[in-house]
């Protein structure tokens, strides 16, 4: 395992890991964290932030949808339970590549005091 602090959630300031990547996973642009090395405010920008809230809600909505849509076609009629669960079973195949892209390449960013 290596020691290098991945990108994604290394600190502006000191450049040591600033949060764990659940903790990067609550951060908005509205709610920031302080670092645990150097006690710098960080989040994400309010532009990242809302692409992100915007992606993750469309990717999740259009992953459901379409296994929902591909097993009816090829198997046929599905009851609400069976549908319920095709829907999160698809949203959680597009949206975990996803989160891993947010967690890893969307830098955080200093927040005034």
């Amino acid at each position: 395992m290596s020691t290098d602090v991945v990108p994604g959630v290394a600190c502006p300031m000191c450049g040591q890991r600033a949060c764990s990547d659940l903790r990067k996973f609550s951060l908005g642009p509205g709610k920031p964290v302080q670092c645990r090395e150097c006690g710098a405010r960080i989040s994400v920008s309010w532009a990242t932030g809302g692409v992100v809230f915007v992606l993750l809600n469309a990717t999740a909505s259009l992953g459901g949808f379409l296994v929902l849509g591909a097993y009816t076609k090829f198997v046929g009629a599905v009851s609400f339970l069976g549908a319920l669960a095709l829907v999160v079973f698809g949203a959680i195949i597009l949206v975990v590549p996803l989160a891993w892209v947010y967690m890893r390449h969307i830098p955080l960013s200093v927040r005034d005091a």
